[in-house]
Parts: structure tokens; sequence; C-alpha cells
């Protein structure tokens, strides 16, 4: 299950032109249910919103995207804070 904080990373093509292309890291930064259609408010979806991680400089960069759970895999890291990584 992915939670607010985890360490995901990018497993398809689609956002690519805007700079998040396949094996990117990215950090989650919240997560929301939201409907497929406006004629079925009760038929949802969940939605991450996540942001590349700057390797370099260790923290984020660049715009929130709104992604599918289905464009990342996990990888089992869990960022607490900019100084520290925990393992889940």
């Amino acid at each position: 299950m992915i939670n607010p904080l985890d360490v995901v990373v990018i497993t398809n093509d689609k956002l690519e032109a805007d700079g998040l292309p396949i094996n990117t890291r990215v950090i989650v930064a919240g997560l929301k249910a939201l409907p497929l259609t406006e004629d079925d408010p009760y038929t949802q979806r969940i939605k991450l919103f996540v942001q590349k991680i700057n390797e370099t400089e260790d923290g984020v960069e660049g715009p929130i995207f709104m992604i599918d759970p289905a464009s990342v895999k996990e990888t089992g890291i869990v960022a607490v804070d900019n100084d520290a990584t925990i393992d889940r």
C-alpha cells in the first residue's frame, strides 16, 4: 500500500514530456479519492500527488503531479525529513 511520504518510482512514460521519465524517483505528497465522472460521484479512484526527488541536493524539485497509482512502483523507502529516511 502506498502512503504519504513514500518514495516510489515512475513505471511508465505517460509523464515523460513533463519531466518524469521511467525510473524517476518521486515522493508521495498525498492521496485523494476523486470521482470518475461528475454524473457518478460515488465511483471513485485514488490518485497520488507526487513531486520529483532532486538526487543531487537531497530534496524535492518542480511541480506536484497528480498520477494514477498504477504508474508507480513502491521502493520500501519512507522519507522522514530532509536529513533522514527509514525503511518500511
